[in-house]
């Protein structure tokens, strides 16, 4: 019961650590933007990209005692299966996108406004703005089938459900539209997930708690 309530904290603290990366990075370019804007974007806010990459490839391991936690919660084998090989794509993609974007920010200047770097931001686009969302939405689908029959809040599993179409349709805008790197229905699909983890993390910990305390009367009784 414990390991899981250490999950549940270390889903709160990847709810922080992802809105603080979320407040420090700016407004990405578009997919169709020139290399000379690219260059432009990482020469300009250098620092500002390599901290939130850190924090983001950061919460990413605090993703994965949450995403055990979670799933074992579940009553259906094969949801919490999908669940951690979707939730370890999430994980995946927060390590190397951070990464990605860190390595870009550090290279923008040797790199120039060339081919390699519109590859270099294509493919950190891919990585960072539009695997996570279509990877989270299988978790949240996952979590809604699979908590449906437990003893946990109700409400959990419900808007997962939700959540999970919401942020489907964030990734595939993410793909389609060339328009702005974080698509506004995939901001706000990032921005609710987070407050779901959160939220979530602090309703399982508080209901673990619960039902790991025995009652005074109850260990009176099997005293001899």
């Amino acid at each position: 019961m414990s390991e899981r309530r250490g999950g549940y904290a270390s889903g709160v603290l990847w709810a922080l650590l992802s809105i603080g990366a979320g407040i420090l990075i700016p407004q990405p370019p578009a997919a169709d933007a020139n290399a000379a804007t690219i260059l432009a974007y990482f020469g300009d806010n250098h620092n500002h990209i390599i901290i939130a990459s850190a924090i983001s490839a950061l919460s990413a391991l605090l993703f994965i005692p949450f995403l055990v936690s979670l799933t074992t919660r579940f009553d259906d084998p094969s949801a919490a299966h999908i669940g951690r090989v979707a939730g370890a794509v999430v994980i995946m993609a927060g390590l190397l996108g951070g990464v990605l974007q860190a390595g870009l920010a550090r290279s923008a200047a040797s790199l120039g406004a060339s081919s390699t770097m519109l590859f270099a931001y294509t493919v950190d686009r891919a990585v960072f703005f539009v695997a996570p969302p279509l990877a989270i939405s299988v978790v949240l689908v996952a979590a809604f089938i699979g908590l449906r029959r437990t003893s946990c809040p109700r409400w959990i599993g419900v808007s997962a459900g939700a959540l999970g179409v919401v942020a489907l349709a964030g990734g595939v805008a993410g793909i389609l539209s060339t328009a702005k790197a974080t698509t506004p229905i995939g901001f706000g699909g990032f921005l609710l997930t987070i407050l779901w983890v959160g939220s979530t993390s602090i309703a399982l910990w508080l209901s673990a708690g619960a039902a790991g305390a025995v009652p005074v009367k109850e260990v009176s009784a099997a005293s001899p």
